[in-house]
């Protein structure tokens, strides 16, 4: 395997939250550790932490020394193939590493009696030891991300490296549909097509020319970092349509106007009903989430559709808006319960004067947004492209918004793809609108969209 800790990307979004029991990271340093005592591997474990992290996300299993029959089989067979690239050698090593894993947390005293008993997932591990090779190399199980990730790798792109994938996802848009399909189907070109010369345009991940820093990168929407004027149609990729002027003056718009464009966003009209819910506070569970009675009231109280999920971080649309009113100080998480809070400011109600509403408000959705583009602390983002769906919010601002209709093809193109995923959260979560293919966000949140980047874009590309 390899010889350093490699981590898979946080599935979008879903938001951070605390695990359950020992924290993942200081489990699989121990195990390593062990595995280096034992004459093995130590760089084998790497796999262990995205694996607990996985289970954590997708199958409501925080706990690390938690592990059941029916969650590896749904890992290794299910979402492993979708989540995680490996190699042909370390396709090959990891059920063995699983099985020592398991085997450490036994020897350890640390094997949950939640688990499944050990030799029942002792013999799933030996008869998983052949097909989940089989499956990690079949392209059909893999996700299309992974199948160009495939790629990548194959031509020897570094994919922790900006400047290397910008010029990768260049030469993937150049290719014709049917050589596009084929990677995303196979993560192979066509036998008869070898990769072409990066296009001239270099918008790729909120790159420009030259691997010029994007908008997402730089301090102001009129300069850049040597004090010339900024100009947008550097960066700003063709399926946005024509770029907004970034240097166009804001159009006036008194503290009620902006006030009651606020108040009609559904994200904000939700703080309203759960900060009135939640009272003199509600208890909480290991996870720092509301259990799961008091989040199927919340849901229904306000009007999300998520079925019955098992815990609130499953629910996207309200865990952007738990953390949101966390991290702008409206709600705080103390003694295992949740209060109403006024840390910085005090939330401003319908009825509040509209200058505190709107202070509110912004702070609400400078919170929301900069949490959802910006970096998490396993050094992830929860959208899927924050530089370019940067871009689409500031044009969302303008009359008309932002149109980025679902692309069409065997092989669509994939800026516009992951662009329209980050938009549609964004509309599930209640900060966007929505008219068919058109998004829309009130003309008063673009003067609080460079906080926003300042914010989201701390170590985005460190």
């Amino acid at each position: 395997m390899p010889k350093k800790k490699r981590r898979t990307r946080k599935p979008a979004g879903r938001s951070p939250r605390p695990s359950g029991g020992t924290p993942i990271p200081r489990l699989v340093d121990e195990f390593r550790d062990a595995r280096h005592h034992a004459g093995q591997d130590p760089d084998d474990a790497w796999i262990i932490e995205p694996l607990a992290e996985l289970k954590r996300d997708l199958l409501a299993s925080p706990d690390p020394t938690v592990w059941t029959a029916e969650d590896l089989s749904t890992l290794l067979l299910q979402i492993v193939p979708r989540k995680v690239h490996l190699d042909a050698e370390d396709r090959q090593l990891l059920v063995p590493t699983v099985s020592d894993f398991l085997a450490y947390l036994a020897a350890s005293g640390r094997w949950s009696p939640r688990s499944s008993p050990l030799p029942e997932v002792v013999d799933l591990l030996d008869d998983l030891a052949e097909l989940v090779p089989a499956a990690l190399a079949d392209p059909a199980r893999r996700s299309m991300g992974v199948n160009i990730l495939e790629l990548a790798l194959a031509q020897g792109v570094d994919p922790t490296d900006e400047s290397d994938m910008a010029v990768f996802i260049d030469r993937f848009n150049a290719l014709d549909d049917d050589a596009r399909h084929a990677v995303t189907e196979t993560g192979r070109l066509p036998e008869t097509l070898t990769p072409g010369p990066a296009p001239g345009r270099g918008a790729a991940f909120g790159l420009g020319q030259g691997g010029r820093p994007g908008l997402a990168v730089v301090p102001s929407l009129e300069d850049d970092d040597d004090g010339d004027d900024f100009d947008l149609t550097d960066v700003w990729p063709d399926f946005l349509g024509e770029p907004v002027d970034g240097n166009a003056p804001l159009a006036p718009l008194s503290a009620e106007e902006s006030a009651a464009a606020l108040s009609d966003t559904v994200l904000v009209r939700r703080a309203d009903q759960l900060l009135d819910w939640l009272g003199t506070g509600r208890k909480l569970t290991g996870t720092f989430a509301l259990r799961r009675a008091d989040t199927a009231q919340v849901l229904d109280l306000l009007g999300i559709d998520a079925g019955t999920p098992r815990s609130m971080w499953d629910v996207p649309a309200l865990a952007m808006l738990w953390n949101a009113l966390t991290a702008a100080g409206f709600l705080e998480l103390r003694s295992g319960t949740a209060h109403p809070a006024g840390r910085i400011i005090s939330w401003a109600g319908a009825d509040a004067p509209a200058e505190r509403r709107l202070e509110a408000g912004n702070a609400l959705i400078v919170c929301a947004l900069s949490n959802y583009l910006g970096v998490q602390d396993d050094g992830e983002t929860l959208a899927h492209l924050p530089p370019l769906t940067f871009l689409a919010l500031l044009k969302a601002t303008q009359p008309g918004g932002v149109h980025v209709p679902e692309p069409q093809g065997p092989a669509p193109n994939l800026e516009a793809l992951l662009v329209r995923l980050d938009l549609l959260t964004l509309v599930d979560a209640g900060i966007l609108t929505r008219e068919a293919d058109a998004f829309f966000l009130p003309a008063n949140v673009l003067s609080m969209l460079p906080l926003v980047m300042k914010e989201a874009t701390e170590g985005l590309f460190d």
